[in-house]
C-alpha cells in the first residue's frame, strides 16, 4: 500500500488503529479520502448483431463520434439503461435497488468501470468521481482507489480465516510493508468486519466444515479492503444470506462508510425493512428506468408526493415499492 495514497488518520483513533513501517509511514486502515459521484444522462445499449461493433464505442473503450451516438434511437442497439441522472454523496452507502433484469449489475458495472472484453455493451453520458480532499474531479476512476467485491465467494477452504488476508496482504502491500506490520493491519480488518470469533477457523467447503454464509461473504469484502479502497462496490452482496446474516453485513458496511469516510455502492435485490433503513440513498430501477435516484429520507415523502403513500403499519418500504414500480400484473 502506497504511503503517499494514505490520509491523515481521523482525530479519533481506535486502539491499535496506527501501523507503522520500519520509516514510520502510516499504513494502516485508517480514513480514506472522501469520494463522490456523479452521473449525469447515462445511457447503455447492447449491440444488436456481434458484426456492427466495429463501428459503435465498446463499454470500457470509449470511443465517441465526433456525432455523437444516440442509442436509443439506433436500430442496430437495444436499449438496456435509459438516460438517467443522480448524485452519490460521498461518506455513503448507497444500494441500487429493482427485480431481476431491471439492470442492477449493469449499472454497478458502469459505474465501478468494470468492463469485459468481448461486451457488446455501448455507453454514452457522463460519470465523474470527485475527491473533497484535493478539489478535484476525473473520468477515470483507475485514478482513484477503489475495489469490487463480486457475489461468488471465491476463497482457499484449506486456509483459515487469518491465514487467507495476510496471504492477500503479502500480494497487495508494498514490499516495504513490514510482516508485523501486516499481522496488525489484518487483526484490524478482522475486527472492524465481526470476524474475530473465527480468526482461526478454516474456511471450509461443502465436504468440510468451516466459516458459515455470513463469515465467508464477510472475509470476501475483507479481501478488498486490505488495499483500503475509497470506494467500494458490492455485487448483491446478501444473496444467499439468511436475514440475521445479511443485517449484520450491511451493518459491517454502513460503520465503514460512516468512520472510515468510505463511499459503498451496492446492488441488492429486495432488502428487509431493517435492511433497507441503513442505506443513505437510494436508486430504484425498473425495466431499465431510474425510477428514483436520491436520499432514504426523501423517498416516502416522493412516493406520497405522486400518490403512492407506503403503508405505515406491517409493511416493507422496499416490498411495497418494489410491487408499485412493476404494477399489480408483474411480478419480480
Amino acid at each position: 500500500m502506497s504511503s503517499q495514497s494514505m490520509t491523515e488518520p481521523a482525530t479519533e483513533q481506535r486502539n491499535n488503529s496506527i501501523s507503522q513501517n520500519e520509516n514510520g509511514k502510516h499504513i494502516s486502515f485508517t480514513k480514506t479520502k472522501s469520494v463522490s459521484l456523479k452521473v449525469k444522462n447515462l445511457t447503455i445499449g447492447a449491440v444488436k448483431s456481434q458484426k456492427q461493433t466495429t463501428r459503435i464505442p465498446i463499454l470500457g473503450k470509449f470511443i465517441q463520434k465526433k456525432d455523437g451516438i444516440d442509442i436509443e434511437s439506433n436500430d442496430r442497439i437495444k436499449t438496456v439503461l435509459y438516460p438517467m441522472s443522480f448524485n452519490i454523496p460521498a461518506n455513503s452507502m448507497t444500494c441500487i435497488v429493482g427485480g431481476s433484469g431491471s439492470g442492477k449489475t449493469t449499472l454497478l458495472n458502469s459505474l465501478a468501470h468494470r468492463h469485459f472484453a468481448k461486451s457488446s455493451l455501448c455507453q454514452s453520458g457522463e460519470i465523474s468521481y470527485h475527491v473533497a480532499d484535493d478539489d478535484s474531479s476525473y473520468h477515470n476512476l483507475q485514478q482513484i482507489r477503489h475495489a469490487y467485491v463480486i457475489q461468488q465467494d471465491i476463497l482457499i477452504p484449506t486456509l483459515t480465516c487469518f491465514e487467507t488476508l495476510m496471504f492477500a496482504a503479502e500480494l497487495k502491500l508494498t514490499k516495504s510493508t513490514t510482516h508485523e506490520s501486516m499481522r496488525r493491519l489484518v487483526d484490524e480488518i478482522i475486527l472492524e468486519l465481526g470476524l474475530k470469533d473465527c480468526r482461526d477457523t478454516l474456511v471450509g467447503d461443502k465436504h468440510n466444515k468451516g466459516l458459515s454464509g455470513g463469515e465467508k461473504r464477510r472475509l470476501s469484502v475483507a479481501l478488498q479492503l486490505i488495499s483500503n479502497p475509497s470506494v467500494l462496490f458490492l455485487d448483491e452482496p446478501t444473496t444467499g444470506l439468511d436475514s440475521y446474516n445479511a443485517y449484520l453485513l450491511c451493518l459491517s458496511l454502513q460503520k465503514l462508510a460512516k468512520n472510515l469516510g468510505k463511499t459503498i455502492i451496492m446492488s441488492i435485490h429486495q432488502p428487509r425493512a431493517d435492511i433497507f433503513k441503513l442505506f443513505d440513498n437510494v436508486l430504484i430501477l425498473s425495466k431499465g428506468r431510474l425510477c428514483y435516484g436520491d436520499s432514504y429520507s426523501k423517498l416516502l415523502s416522493h412516493f406520497e408526493s405522486i400518490g403512492y403513500p407506503v403503508p405505515e403499519l406491517n409493511a416493507n418500504p422496499a416490498d411495497f415499492l418494489m410491487e408499485t414500480k412493476d404494477g399489480p400484473d408483474e411480478s419480480n
